[in-house]
């Protein structure tokens, strides 16, 4: 190979490395663009969902009235569920995790700190935790136990200690019992006081009466 092939061959190798990278920053740009777009979109069918779930009960809602809402085609919302329960859950674990995150920030509380403040939380969306208890109920069961086993001290509850295994079946156990007050609570009209729910769940916890306590 002469000195010109070697150079034209060496050109043609820069060019093509060049257009590769070139075709990389594209599609990573893009891709970033389709991702952006597709949670936008998503962001404008959860708020749908909440305003018309404040509206009416989730069993009177249908995908047409969130892509109505929304002003999104039907191919867009299933492009996204699969059903109107999968937003609902979505919506659930948006709400949960952001109102967690942003009052813990990663620390551990007790669980009495917690209590009140998810107490709290359900007070101030009501018609979504209506919805979520009356038809997502092992949803909320296993949301309690996710958010306890990751943000409660585990020494605010009476579990036993040892292997994980040990500890998952009795925490597994409180956060559905847990669950189902709440449950009860939500859907009969919150008939109780906020801080009467939070006491009547930690007597039942610690087998301590907590009456009276803050």
């Amino acid at each position: 190979m002469n000195s010109d092939d070697a150079r034209l061959d060496n050109a043609l190798g820069q060019a093509a490395r060049f257009n590769r990278d070139v075709l990389k920053e594209l599609n990573w740009r893009l891709m970033g663009k389709a991702e952006t777009k597709y949670l936008n979109t998503a962001m404008k069918m959860d708020d749908a969902f909440l305003a018309l779930i404040a509206e009416r009960p989730f069993g009177d809602l249908t995908i047409t009235d969130v892509c109505r809402k929304a002003c999104v085609h039907r191919s867009t919302f299933y492009a996204h569920y699969d059903r109107m329960l999968d937003i609902l859950i979505e919506v659930g674990d948006k709400t949960l995790n952001g109102f967690f995150d942003a009052r813990f920030s990663g620390e551990r509380v007790s669980l009495e700190v917690f209590l009140h403040s998810y107490l709290l939380l359900i007070e101030d969306n009501p018609a979504l935790f209506r919805a979520l208890f009356g038809n997502a109920s092992n949803y909320c069961a296993s949301s309690v136990f996710r958010i306890i086993d990751a943000r409660v001290t585990p020494d605010s509850f009476a579990i036993p200690t040892g292997k994980p295994l040990d500890t998952k079946y009795p925490l597994m156990f409180m956060a559905s019992g847990i669950s189902a007050v709440l449950s009860t609570w939500v859907l009969g009209g919150f008939e109780m006081e906020r801080e009467e729910v939070a006491r009547l769940i930690m007597s039942c916890v610690s087998g301590v009466d907590h009456e009276g306590d803050a």
